[in-house]
């Protein structure tokens, strides 16, 4: 018997997105900087306050991925189902959102 759970992927890859983007954005900052040899003063204080802030926002992202899941009344877990479950138990449309599901929760956990 295949598992049938809804198609939507959590909200918080949008905010995985979002963290990912920052990083990306700053970090192609930083290489600029280095490969016009500009260090301003502040660049020591700049890259350990960044990456404090980088490290609190994929903890966030990594607990509350692993946080319980309350959505389906029916079905309550104290993981997500899709760190719980293979993704072959599902029905053929919703496992490539299992699959995307997992594949950000371990870039989260190796982003961290």
């Amino acid at each position: 018997m295949r598992l049938l759970i809804s198609p939507e992927v959590p909200s918080l890859s949008e905010s995985n997105l979002a963290i990912s983007v920052l990083a990306t954005t700053v970090c192609s900052l930083r290489i600029a900087l280095a490969y016009f040899n500009i260090t301003p003063g502040f660049s020591h204080l700049f890259s350990a306050m960044n990456d404090m802030l980088l490290s609190g926002f994929w903890m966030y992202s990594v607990t509350a991925q692993s946080s319980s899941d309350l959505t389906d009344p029916d079905h309550l877990s104290v993981r997500p189902w899709y760190l719980e479950k293979s993704c072959s138990i599902l029905d053929e449309n919703v496992v490539e959102v299992c699959i995307l599901a997992k594949a950000c929760f371990a870039f989260s956990v190796l982003s961290l």
